[in-house]
């Protein structure tokens, strides 16, 4: 049986509200714990912008990389799929450039390899 973790976090981050929270500075913020070596402040971070913006995959993109530092495999690869994936979506939409999904392709290639 396959864990659902899209589920674990939204039941993690039930306090977060889908597309209603101040959320512009949570990718940034993210990052920076990720620069700063400091990975369960930034698996936070990642995951609140998950269960805030759904449909957008910088959470999905930030979490995965939060993962492959960490060593867990499995998770970044499910979490840079589900990257590739909106980010597809938005492609066909006109909202993202190919360039993002070629680079997300190149990434989850790489973590396959490890």
């Amino acid at each position: 049986m396959q864990v659902d973790y899209l589920e674990e976090i939204k039941f993690e981050m039930a306090h977060i509200k889908p597309q209603q929270e101040e959320d512009d500075t949570w990718y940034d913020e993210g990052m920076r714990y990720v620069e700063e070596k400091k990975y369960t402040p930034a698996e936070k971070k990642f995951k609140a912008l998950i269960v805030s913006q759904p449909d957008h995959f910088d959470g999905y993109e930030g979490l995965s990389l939060v993962y492959k530092k960490t060593g867990k495999k499995d998770k970044a690869i499910y979490f840079m799929n589900k990257a590739i994936e909106i980010a597809q979506k938005q492609y066909e939409q006109g909202f993202v450039d190919k360039e993002v999904i070629k680079m997300f392709n190149k990434e989850l290639l790489l973590l396959k390899k490890k």
